[in-house]
């Protein structure tokens, strides 16, 4: 059975059309098929998917299947995911992503989830980024709190969550695989609201 909350944000968070957000440098915007080869990326490149478990995609062809995937997800109010890309481009092109999926509208969760292509690392673009989404979560959708996995040594997530207040929950810990087979250990950290 539903409880008054979770009803209360079924009826009233939908992600069509699709909210985009604007900070001092970027854009958040949805997904289409034109970021197939940055998705393809994303979902290929060795480094960025050393701390992840999923599946490396292989061919642009499988990138539109995911980004077909993650928009019906988005429209069907199961999540959001945004593209980051930069103000100053005016193709606004794709330089990572960021999300809010595992929503749990009757424990009031969120799971945030994000990567930023190599080449635009160490520019606070994700600071700037999560700080918008994490402002969307408790504004917009209303949860209670966020939540975020990640593996135990991926040193700049962890800065990252630090940075903004997250905190260590202290009896989770989980063993995954990378999509080589090597072993994840992954923790988890929340923010509440305000």
């Amino acid at each position: 059975m539903l409880g008054l909350w979770e009803m209360k944000r079924l009826l009233t968070v939908q992600f069509q059309p699709f909210p985009e957000i604007k900070t001092k440098r970027l854009y958040l915007r949805q997904l289409t098929h034109q970021d197939a080869p940055e998705q393809l990326l994303s979902r290929s490149d060795e480094d960025m998917l050393q701390f992840i478990n999923t599946k490396r995609l292989t061919n642009k062809a499988e990138a539109v299947t995911q980004i077909n995937f993650l928009n019906q997800g988005t429209e069907d109010n199961q999540w959001i995911v945004w593209v980051i890309a930069l103000q100053s481009d005016a193709s606004s092109r794709y330089i990572g992503s960021i999300c809010l999926w595992n929503l749990s509208w009757e424990n009031g969760t969120a799971e945030l989830g994000y990567g930023l292509l190599p080449p635009y690392q160490g520019n606070g673009y994700m600071q700037e980024a999560l700080e918008a989404v994490v402002a969307f979560g408790f504004q917009e959708m209303k949860v209670k709190t966020i939540e975020v996995v990640t593996e135990v040594m991926n040193h700049k997530s962890l800065t990252l969550l630090d940075r903004n207040g997250f905190t260590k929950v202290a009896d989770y810990c989980k063993v995954e695989q990378n999509f080589k087979g090597e072993k994840l250990i992954m923790n988890k950290f929340c923010l509440k609201s305000p």
